[in-house]
Order: C-alpha cells, then sequence, then structure tokens
C-alpha cells in the first residue's frame, strides 16, 4: 500500500472512530422511540354513553344513493339508514363539506354515526370537478346555490322518508359559511346549524401562488348570516391555522337572528401519543379512505378518528340532533389519569 492510499485509510478509520459514537447514540434513540411511545400516555376512546357514543345506535348498514355529476357540480349523495329514527321517516342531516373536499368519504366516519343512529344524511357536493374545474370555480354564491340545489335534490330523492320539519346543518370550513347562510340563500329551514371550522376568507392559509392563480368571489355573508333563526352552534380550534378563533368570532357576532347560539374552542393536547391536535381539519374523519400521510400533506391534517371527533364534533351535533343549544364537553382522560384539556367556551 503506498504512502498515500495508507494516509487515506488511516482519514476513514478516524472518521469512522469520530462518528461511532453519533451512531450509536442515533441508534439508542431509534431502539428507545418504539418503546418510550409504547409507555407514552394513550388518549381517551369513543365514550360509552352519553353524546358522541354509540349509545343511541340503532342499526349498522346504510343504503348510498348518488346522483349528478362532480364535474358539472350537480353531485349529491344520500345516506340512508336501515333503520329509520322514527320508524317510517328520520330527521335529516345536510352535511356541507369543506372547499375541495367534495368526496364524502372524507367524513365517512362521522356519516355512519349518524346513519347509525338512524338519521338520514345529505351530502351535496358544491365544487365543479376536477383540477382545472375547482381553480375556475371561485365564486362562493354560485357555490351557495349548487348547494342548495344539489341538497334539494337529495331531498326529492328520498321523498316520504326525510322529515323535512326536522333538518340540521352540520358545515365544515367554507361549509360552515354556507351552513351559517343556508336559511337565507333559500335552503329548507333547518332547525340547528353547527358550524365547523368555518372559513369566512378563503385566501388565509392559501399559498402565495395559488392566490396567483384564482381570485375569489366571497359570498356576501355579511348580510346573509343574520336570516339564520336556528340555534347555532360554532366550532373552531386553538390550532387552527386557516380560519380560526378570529373568524369564528366573526362570523358568531352576526348571528344575530338565531335563537340562540354558542362559541367553543377545542383545544390541542401532546400530554401523549397519539396526540390531539385541534387543526382546522379536526373534524375530518375519512375511516381510513385516504393514507395519513396523504390525508396531512394535501389537506393539513391526518383525519384519523380520534377523541376530538368523538368528544367534540360528534357531540356537538348530536347534542343540536337532541335539541340542544349548549352543552358540557366531556374530553376524558389520557391513560395515565391526566384529564384532556378541557372545551373552551369564547361565547356568549
Amino acid at each position: 500500500m503506498s504512502a498515500k492510499e495508507m494516509s487515506g485509510s488511516m482519514r476513514v478509520k478516524a472518521l469512522l472512530r469520530a462518528c461511532s459514537p453519533m451512531l450509536a447514540a442515533a441508534v439508542a434513540v431509534m431502539l428507545a422511540l418504539p418503546a418510550a411511545m409504547a409507555c407514552a400516555p394513550k388518549p381517551p376512546g369513543q365514550p360509552t354513553q352519553g353524546y358522541g357514543s354509540g349509545e343511541r345506535y340503532i342499526c349498522s348498514s346504510y343504503k348510498r344513493l348518488e346522483k349528478g355529476s362532480f364535474t358539472l357540480g350537480t353531485k349529491v349523495t344520500v345516506f340512508v339508514p336501515s333503520v329509520l329514527k322514527n320508524g317510517s321517516t328520520a330527521p335529516v342531516v345536510i352535511y356541507l363539506h369543506g372547499f375541495m373536499m367534495v368526496a364524502p368519504d372524507i367524513y365517512l366516519a362521522h356519516i355512519r354515526h349518524l346513519t347509525n343512529q338512524g338519521y338520514i344524511v345529505v351530502f351535496p357536493s358544491y365544487n365543479l370537478g376536477g383540477f382545472t374545474g375547482m381553480l375556475r370555480d371561485t365564486d362562493q354564491t354560485k357555490m351557495m346555490e349548487r348547494a342548495v340545489r344539489n341538497a334539494n335534490t337529495g331531498l326529492a330523492m328520498v321523498a316520504g322518508k326525510a322529515d323535512l320539519s326536522d333538518v340540521t346543518i352540520f358545515g365544515h370550513s367554507l361549509g360552515g359559511l354556507l351552513g351559517a347562510c343556508w336559511q337565507a340563500s333559500g335552503g329548507v329551514r333547518p332547525r340547528a346549524v353547527v358550524l365547523a371550522n368555518l372559513a369566512t376568507d378563503a385566501t388565509a392559509g392559501m399559498p402565495s401562488f395559488v392566490k396567483g392563480l384564482i381570485s375569489i368571489k366571497t359570498l356576501d355573508w355579511k348580510r346573509l348570516a343574520p336570516g339564520t333563526t336556528a340555534k347555532a352552534m360554532v366550532l373552531t380550534g386553538t390550532d387552527d391555522k386557516l380560519s380560526g378563533p378570529a373568524q369564528a368570532r366573526d362570523l358568531y357576532g352576526y348571528l344575530t337572528g338565531a335563537s340562540s347560539r354558542v362559541l367553543y374552542c377545542l383545544q390541542t393536547d401532546k400530554h401523549g401519543d397519539p396526540d390531539l391536535m385541534a387543526d382546522h381539519n379536526a373534524c375530518i374523519s375519512d375511516d381510513g379512505w385516504m393514507p395519513d400521510f396523504i390525508m396531512d400533506l394535501v389537506l393539513g391534517g391526518d383525519g384519523e378518528v380520534d377523541a376530538t371527533d368523538w368528544r367534540f364534533y360528534w357531540a356537538a351535533l348530536d347534542a343540536a340532533l337532541d335539541g340542544r343549544g349548549a352543552l358540557t364537553f366531556d374530553m376524558g382522560c389520557w391513560s395515565d389519569g391526566a384529564p384532556v384539556a378541557p372545551v373552551l367556551q369564547l361565547a356568549p
């Protein structure tokens, strides 16, 4: 071996000796991580009774009816439980999705929770389909019109079964804004509206390059929201970076015609593993329809069904369906006994 080769070999050996402690430490951390995660407190499960639980389940299957086209913006999906809550008829939940979240499968676990209780769920898609269609689809007034029209189509599909005197609106993100304006926009009159992480400003949190591609024509919600006479629950989260408490407070202030109104805020809790995130898409519950990492990358939340669903979003809608205008949330305890961060009441 030449002197030059020996010198190179010695440098490599020296580098390996220097790196070995770091490698050993890295390996130790990697080996310890699963054990640490296994020992971390676990979040509470679905409650055994009360709102958000399966206590009121009367069936476990449903029929899925579809009509219209995603591409043309005429799509509606209706979920009819195998056993209707009132025997031959059932109350209706009109479920308004977030912007571009046109597939009901994104919310399927929540929808199944509702059909298991005997409720009919009408899911009107209001965006034009396809990527280019959605980029062109920037007029929220037209989206509002589509949502109402497609919901009416869905209600007609279950005529005789849907109790039109007992309709509740649940809306997420932009769907929450549409829900606040539903009654004043000619939609079937609701008994209650539950508005989850509603977005009054569609550009908040939007990447700058996307803002350069589209120009949002905002719904005149300040004029329309006061027309809601139903009981209203507004739900937000401390880590909602797309809309958040500020927008929720703003909209809440315009629900002046509501027979009752309340604003609740979910708190993030990272006490254990997995943590409980109060982000914009905490109410998404796709039931495994899309891999978690894709949900997180595309939608800003992994969509797993956890205590934030059962004990906050599902509980709020269950209470509204039960005629309640407000409730005290039971967020449960971590497996080590520590209570989960409580829900905050921001108004009134």
